[in-house]
């Protein structure tokens, strides 16, 4: 599973990985995505100490992201991005399968620096 982050989501995944956890290094962030929102996907999370069965385990400049089988062919090749300003928060995906909208292209267009790849 190939999946981009730009350096806001990794700054946002690896705060909420070191806030949730406890200090556990096994710990990531389960990362659920479902067809919905204005990016053709809306995205769930949680911290947990490890994954679920069937989960497929992404790792990438100290962020780990614990993928639901359900949700798995949704974020392949997908970029994720972190947004936050008066108006929202949220994890959203820029690209990847199910295409993008154009505040998602609007999105991607204002990213500042380039996207930290995993692996």
């Amino acid at each position: 599973m190939k999946i981009t982050l730009t350096p806001k989501a990794e700054a946002f995944i690896l705060r909420m990985i070191r806030m949730g956890s406890g200090g556990d290094p096994d710990a990531g962030m389960r990362l659920t995505a479902s067809p919905g929102g204005c990016s053709g996907l809306a995205t769930e999370f949680t911290v947990e100490r490890g994954p679920q069965e069937g989960d497929a385990i992404w790792e990438g400049k100290g962020c780990r992201l614990f993928i639901p089988r359900e949700s798995q062919p949704l974020l392949q090749e997908a970029i994720l991005h972190f947004v936050e300003n008066p108006m929202e928060t949220r994890l959203i995906v820029l690209s990847g399968p199910t295409g993008s909208c154009s505040c998602s292209q609007e999105a991607a267009a204002s990213v500042e620096g380039s996207p930290g790849q995993g692996g």
